[in-house]
């Protein structure tokens, strides 16, 4: 990692978040221990807007989850409500790492950015992932219990000092990662080759987080096939208590009018002075 002056431009971060929590809806607020806090100020400290970026891709992430049975155009939507905020954030953390002031990202800077991103994003997941395992949550987030317990697992061996595969070590992740946005083969990052890698639903995004080893696409893909199995499930459920109502009002509908309770009765004097009880009165 580069050992120079890095500058604090805040862009669209705020100053005002408290790093003893780690905000992450709809997961909820995660309280950070001392030794958390600690490694995510120093985060902020060195790449503000990237800290700022993944906090809020875990956010969409959430968003996500309990879309997915809405289908691909909820997806989207979600996707597209936050693009404009990570395109920001992704612009102005360009600026942070560009120390050279040169408009572009030599080898080195791109390295630097590249560690940054690993290092918030494997920290930002993994305390997240502990604590939604550790909750009690429906049906959809229960199918994604186990999809988090592999991502745990596959972030740990590949981006853990003494723990990445043989092939996967940083320099080798970095080269690989570099390809993926340096597209005309200059050496050199531009500004909106880094913004595309990180908006979320490009080719660039994807192929990124994959040269990164933080992402596993199949285990992805087939946990979102999972909630959406569940969520047409549910709605069968819904539909057939919905009909099975029905059935019964329509029932309720076809039997005939109730017989009209019968007078509570009463007295009779006749003319002579004759009293006459009855349990039940007569019509006139």
């Amino acid at each position: 990692m580069a050992s120079g002056p890095r500058p604090q431009t805040m862009g669209c971060h705020s100053s005002k978040q408290d790093s003893s929590t780690l905000v992450a809806p709809p997961f909820g607020v995660i309280r950070l221990d001392a030794w958390q806090r600690e490694q995510l100020k120093e985060m902020e400290r060195a790449a503000p807007n990237l800290v700022a970026y993944h906090k809020q891709t875990m956010q969409v992430t959430g968003e996500l989850i309990f879309a997915a049975c809405g289908g691909p155009q909820q997806l989207r939507s979600v996707v597209e409500v936050h693009n404009p905020t990570l395109r920001a954030l992704a612009r102005a953390s360009f600026k942070v790492h560009d120390t050279s002031k040169t408009g572009t990202l030599s080898r080195e800077e791109s390295r630097t950015f590249f560690d940054d991103y690993v290092r918030i994003a494997v920290f930002i997941n993994m305390a997240v992932t502990h604590h939604v395992l550790a909750t009690d949550g429906g049906p959809a987030l229960e199918a994604c219990k186990p999809m988090m317990r592999q991502q745990l697992q596959l972030l740990h061996q590949r981006t853990a000092p003494g723990h990445r595969p043989e092939g996967f070590d940083g320099k080798r992740r970095d080269e690989a990662a570099f390809g993926v946005l340096d597209k005309n083969g200059n050496g050199q990052l531009v500004e909106e080759e880094v913004v595309e890698a990180l908006t979320l639903g490009t080719p660039q995004q994807n192929q990124l987080q994959l040269a990164l080893g933080i992402k596993d696409a199949a285990l992805f893909k087939k946990t979102i096939e999972e909630i959406q199995d569940i969520a047409l499930e549910q709605l069968e459920n819904v539909t057939r208590e919905l009909e099975q109502m029905g059935d019964r009002k329509r029932e309720l509908e076809k039997m005939p009018p109730p017989i009209p309770p019968r007078s509570p009765g009463g007295t009779i004097t006749l003319a002579d002075g004759t009293v006459i009880h009855s349990s039940v009165a007569p019509g006139v």
